[in-house]
């Protein structure tokens, strides 16, 4: 085992070094550590700051936090405290990498009349059917090609695809990504369409460099090859360098994430640090978590003290009782996380919590409104709603009323699921169809009060202006409309205590209850699972364990193998 020294606030840069790891386990308070000790002593002083984290939410958090201490916005710390692409967008677009204009997007066959079914062009019917005989996916390919081996930007497609798909379908692999890819700069090679991985490799090539006082990168063990080369260039021009994360929650690596990196920092000898002391995770909650993260191979194990609390873990079987008291424990202002280890499971639970009538926030799960790309019945409503707030001349107080509870639909309130904002903003207006029912229940409108509405006569205003634009669920509109915004200032609070994600998701976050629904099982545990994979496996288990301040409730399957299982739990 190496022997990692704690970490303390008084000590904080160790023999004024001027690299320094700090590896904090799971509600450990490295997000405090990083804020109090290094950013806001920064902050005050006036020096040169960059905190980079992984997501949004991160950065997020960390922009609110220090706005609250500070006395401003959390826009005022948009340059200092931000993620690694949004950083890399603002040292492309100050040396006018970035095009100001946009370009169309490139068409994907001919004519709408002569698509076909697929509405799809032969190149890419093709990738779908090399998808369907398990066969490499191009897209992942390329993307873990671009992550993975940073130093090959410049090459053809062909030269950096051939690294992972060992010259199968290397044509058609080529053919879709240049697809892909043309559309992406304008007629002086500027950058006017960029992915999220395109501006990573323009910033590392042609991006300006930071001058920083302290350069601090959270959630390290996230980074692929790619971001970690990014990071060494603007480490060249910063006085100092903090490092934070946790080996034992390095969940990416499909992705490309490389968390041995951290670990090789250790095993160098370079200066490093440990938070020791969760405050988050209670006892019985952290032996279980240790169970699992002692199975990982390659780790580094260190002292790790639960909170001073006991906590509870409980086994359900029936999903009914779980949600029942998911809700009793809402009403009460009790958080909760429900988490599933792939998106499918969440789609379970949504559909569970919908049909139990429970208000939710699915961030994860079914787009029960649908999306552009499957319009047939599930985006009817978002279609309908569209033709109702199409531009007319004697708009009424009425349709300004439902286009501001519309927009605070798609922002994700009212415990709508994700995708909404896409299907409404790109519906097609004046389409016929009904709204589905449970997409009524979605909004969390119960279904007795479904039933009474649809009976009620309609005011011959609001039956003029729909009837005109081609949509009859004119009920349906109205129902949605006066019942948010009669109870829509109740339902959001009451909906954003539960949350629906998967343990990707979760990372980071905390709840009184964390449910962790692990009725189906992983594919890391099929033959074809690698040792690799079955290790990354463990990590997202521990994760998704560690994120309770109070309860963990196993949701498992009564009679067949399931996830923990398989994890010999």
């Amino acid at each position: 085992m190496i022997e990692i020294p704690p970490w303390t606030a008084a000590d904080p840069w160790p023999d004024d070094c001027r690299q320094l790891l700090l590896i904090g386990p799971p509600g450990t308070g490295k997000t405090r550590s990083i804020l109090t000790t290094y950013a806001w002593p920064a902050l005050r002083r006036g020096d040169a700051l960059l905190a980079t984290s992984y997501t949004r939410a991160a950065a997020g958090e960390l922009r609110e936090r220090t706005a609250r201490e500070l006395g401003a916005t959390p826009d005022t710390y948009r340059t200092q405290l931000s993620t690694m692409h949004s950083e890399s967008s603002r040292r492309c677009a100050g040396l006018g990498l970035i095009g100001e204009k946009s370009v169309p997007t490139p068409t994907r066959g001919g004519d709408e009349e002569d698509e076909g079914e697929t509405g799809i062009d032969p190149m890419l019917a093709t990738l779908a059917r090399m998808e369907s005989e398990d066969t490499n996916d191009s897209f992942r390919a390329w993307e873990s090609v671009r992550h993975r081996w940073p130093g090959d930007i410049g090459r053809t497609v062909r030269e950096r695809l051939s690294r992972l798909l060992a010259g199968q379908h290397l044509d058609v692999a080529e053919s879709v990504i240049r697809h892909d890819l043309d559309g992406r700069f304008d007629d002086d090679g500027k950058l006017v369409r960029p992915d999220f991985t395109s501006l990573l490799e323009l910033a590392l090539v042609r991006g300006s460099v930071p001058h920083l006082d302290l350069l601090v990168v959270d959630e390290a063990q996230d980074l692929t090859p790619l971001q970690w080369a990014l990071i060494d260039r603007w480490a060249g021009q910063a006085i100092r360098l903090l490092i934070v994360g946790d080996p034992d929650q390095a969940i990416y690596g499909y992705a490309g994430a490389d968390g041995r990196r951290l670990i090789a920092w250790a095993n160098d000898g370079r200066p490093a640090r440990r938070l020791a002391q969760s405050y988050r995770v209670p006892r019985s909650v952290h032996a279980l978590a240790r169970r699992v993260v002692r199975t990982i191979a390659d780790r580094i194990d260190a002292p790790y003290l639960p909170a001073d609390r006991q906590g509870t873990i409980e086994h359900a079987h029936d999903p009914a009782d779980v949600w029942a008291a998911l809700a009793a424990g809402a009403e009460t202002g009790r958080s909760a996380l429900v988490l599933s280890r792939s998106r499918k499971g969440c789609a379970v639970v949504v559909y569970e919590l919908t049909d139990a009538e429970i208000p939710h926030i699915a961030e994860r799960g079914p787009r029960l409104l649908g999306t552009v790309d499957h319009p047939s019945r599930a985006v009817r409503i978002a279609r309908a709603l569209d033709a109702c707030l199409s531009p007319s001349p004697d708009a009424t107080a009425a349709v300004t009323d439902l286009r501001a509870m519309v927009t605070a639909m798609s922002a994700r309130r009212w415990a709508l699921p994700r995708g909404t904002k896409t299907a409404l903003d790109t519906a097609l207006k004046g389409a016929r169809g009904s709204i589905p029912l449970r997409a009524l229940v979605a909004v969390g409108l119960p279904r007795d009060a479904i039933a009474e509405a649809w009976a009620d006569p309609v005011p011959r205003e609001w039956r003029d202006r729909l009837t005109t634009t081609g949509c009859p669920d004119v009920a349906g509109l109205l129902l949605i409309r006066d019942w948010v915004l009669t109870h829509g200032a109740n339902l959001y609070p009451l909906a954003s205590r539960i949350i629906v994600t998967t343990c990707h998701g979760a990372k980071g976050r905390e709840a009184d209850t964390v449910v962790l629904d692990a009725r189906s099982g992983s594919r890391a545990f099929t033959p074809a699972g690698s040792p690799e994979e079955r290790d990354e496996d463990r990590r997202v288990l521990y994760v998704a364990i560690t994120r309770p301040k109070d309860t963990l409730v196993l949701l498992r399957h009564p009679t067949r193998s399931d996830w923990l299982s398989q994890h010999g739990l």
